[in-house]
């Protein structure tokens, strides 16, 4: 049987808590570090929508009532809700339009929260742009089959064929299905494919 003397023990939870404190900074991700300073208030009359991407095409998860106060990670471009197609990422990982919900002090960056590289792919078919991450978005125009495209962010959104991961072009301005897109080698080291909006 092992004993343990009380300095031993003292010494096992002082231990555990360093290793704790150097742990929990390692899980940490760029979101929670940009979040820190954006702030938003919601202004709509009936609250704001939160949905699972920049769309309101995409899946509903809540309504946050007037008045509260949001924690924003980031901000990008997605469906216009009266003629405004910004919409922000909150810190728990909904999506809400910004068109009901005020800056508190600083206005969010553009996503990625966290610096990170483009990713290249290349269109497998003739690929619609859409100016949200759904296929019931206004569609912005397409892309040719084989041409390159350099993409900012991906979001998880309705599925196309099984595949429901919608990549966000470098310069902000549409969004394809990742259905259609296949990965090159340029680009983020980790699978090659455009980092988490």
């Amino acid at each position: 049987m092992i004993k343990f003397t009380a300095r031993s023990l003292a010494r096992i939870v002082v231990g555990t808590a360093a290793v704790a404190a150097v742990a929990v900074p390692s899980l940490a991700t760029g979101h929670a570090e940009a979040a820190a300073g954006y702030t938003g208030r919601v202004t709509g009359q009936q609250g704001v929508n939160a949905r699972q991407a920049p769309s309101t095409h995409t899946a509903f998860k809540g309504t946050i009532a007037k008045g509260k106060q949001v924690a924003i990670w980031c901000k990008t471009t997605g469906t216009k809700v009266d003629g405004n197609s910004q919409w922000y990422l909150l810190s728990d990982h909904r999506w809400v339009s910004a068109r009901y919900v005020a800056n508190v002090g600083r206005i969010p960056a553009q996503c990625p929260a966290t610096s990170t590289n483009t990713a290249q792919g290349q269109m497998t078919g003739n690929v619609n742009k859409r100016s949200g991450p759904s296929t019931a978005d206004t569609k912005l125009g397409s892309y040719a089959k084989g041409t390159k495209v350099w993409f900012r962010c991906q979001v998880a959104g309705p599925s196309v064929d099984g595949n429901n991961r919608w990549y966000l072009t470098s310069d902000g301005k549409a969004w394809v299905s990742a259905r259609y897109v296949k990965n090159l080698d340029s680009g983020p080291a980790t699978l090659r494919t455009p980092a988490p909006c």
